[in-house]
């Protein structure tokens, strides 16, 4: 029997701001190995895909129909005929180095496999869906999913939810694209641990579920005040030439800026709304790169200035943000809405970092059990795809010791030169970066020494 446990989703997902028609995702297919370019689809086919076709499945709690999206087909609506099955998969634009996967902009891409019954909020990958529960499972859906699924629908709507139908609640969530990703996962990687699924799908529930958080911690702000600005940073950024591509280079163009336009203030001139902006790009870069304490630092800083109030609202650096044209009562009243929405959202943003980290750990934790297990015992090639993750689970989680031994050992197992070889050796340079003189190779031995050799015995030779 199992047993029902509380969820923490719902004060999570109080705090997210509706993430609106989401985009679709390949789900975390990861036959892409680090240090691969990420092949780039035809722009053409892309701007042609209308949506994904669906399947009706009884939900296995509820006997609801639900519309399970087959990932394998995408819709193209062609010039005066009926929309036409393509059989191919949508491709991602670009990864972070763990292949966290962002999709092309505004395109398909709620994460499609996942799927959520929206009456009950049983959820499962999408092969799996109609298969029989384990004992207990559908009991357990409906006293902890059920209710975690109705609360967090609520507080998506905020005040919408008062002037609206129960069955207008539902059927605004009836969609699979209207489901928040960040709800869809948590499902997922609950019900995982609570049927006591393998280790290693436990770890990939509760590394899609980290990557939802961090996609939304890279995403646009959803408030029209941040929304502006940091779209500002991210024009101003694009204009830049850089030597250094990629997420670095970007990151030390932007500091370059941010530096520049201090400078060019007075030594004791409060942050604005364009230094804001960029702060919070540069908040989101730092946590795509894996330096989750630089990011949290960031946020923590624009959240507690947001958080200010001036007695002379000529003082408040935020007041030449408000419309010059409108009276100065109702400029007022725009820069407190403007502050406490802004304030809001960096709040939750600072949540997001703090889940993405403990997800992270939670997914380096099953991976060690499934390498120990014997998982990967007749497939060197996929133990040290996943022993890459482990070290960089390990590494964004904080655990910088054990991080750099595993990809120490992965660097010594994998042929020189490789994609994944050049991986681990790069993300040896980032653990240096951040940890200093503090990584103590010699604890991390101590600590999973056996976990190393059990590594070294798959992937010998």
């Amino acid at each position: 029997m199992i047993r029902a446990h509380r969820l923490h989703l719902v004060i999570f997902l109080t705090l997210c701001f509706f993430p609106g028609r989401l985009l679709s995702q390949d789900a975390g297919a990861l036959s892409l190995r680090p240090g691969e370019p990420w092949p780039q689809p035809q722009q053409r086919g892309l701007n042609q895909i209308h949506e994904l076709p669906t399947q009706q499945i009884a939900c296995p709690v509820c006997t609801y129909p639900v519309a399970v999206p087959q990932v394998d087909l995408l819709m193209r609506r062609r010039p005066s005929q009926r929309d036409v099955a393509l059989p191919w998969r949508m491709h991602f634009t670009h990864r972070d180095d763990d292949l966290c996967p962002y999709p092309g902009k505004d395109k398909l891409a709620y994460q499609a496999d996942i799927v959520v019954c929206p009456s009950c909020g049983y959820t499962n990958h999408n092969s799996y869906f109609a298969d029989p529960l384990p004992e207990g499972g559908a009991e357990w859906v409906r006293t902890t999913l059920t209710p975690s699924l109705h609360n967090a629908e609520t507080a998506l709507l905020g005040n919408r939810a008062s002037e609206m139908r129960e069955d207008e609640v539902f059927e605004f969530f009836n969609r699979q694209d209207a489901i928040p990703d960040s709800l869809r996962l948590e499902h997922y990687r609950t019900y995982l641990a609570a049927v006591h699924a393998a280790p290693l799908a436990q770890a990939r529930a509760a590394w899609l579920a980290a990557w939802a958080a961090r996609r939304e911690v890279a995403g646009a702000p959803k408030g029209e005040f941040l929304a502006k600005y940091y779209a500002q940073a991210q024009a101003e950024l694009a204009k830049q030439g850089r030597r250094n591509p990629g997420l670095q280079g970007d990151i030390t163009a932007l500091r370059g800026i941010i530096r520049r336009a201090k400078q060019a203030q007075r030594a004791d001139a409060l942050p604005g709304a364009q230094d804001m902006g960029h702060r919070l790009l540069l908040a989101s870069l730092w946590d795509r790169m894996g330096f989750l304490d630089e990011s949290e630092t960031i946020l923590m800083g624009l959240y507690h200035e947001l958080r200010e109030r001036f007695l002379r609202h000529d003082q408040d650096p935020l007041w030449s943000a408000t419309n010059s044209r409108a009276s100065q009562s109702q400029r007022l009243d725009e820069l407190e809405t403007m502050r406490t929405d802004a304030e809001n959202e960096v709040f939750v943003r600072v949540e997001l970092v703090r889940r993405e980290r403990m997800l992270l750990e939670e997914a380096a934790g099953h991976l060690r059990r499934a390498i120990t297990g014997g998982a990967f015992d007749n497939n060197p090639d996929d133990a040290r795809f996943h022993a890459y993750l482990l070290g960089e689970f390990l590494r964004r989680s904080g655990d910088l010791p054990l991080a750099s031994e595993w990809f120490k050992n992965l660097a010594s197992l994998t042929p020189e030169g490789s994609p994944l070889a050049v991986a681990a050796v790069r993300q040896l340079e980032h653990v240096g970066e951040e940890a200093g003189d503090k990584v103590n190779l010699l604890s991390a031995l101590g600590r999973d020494g056996i976990l190393f050799e059990k590594l070294r015995e798959i992937c010998a030779p």
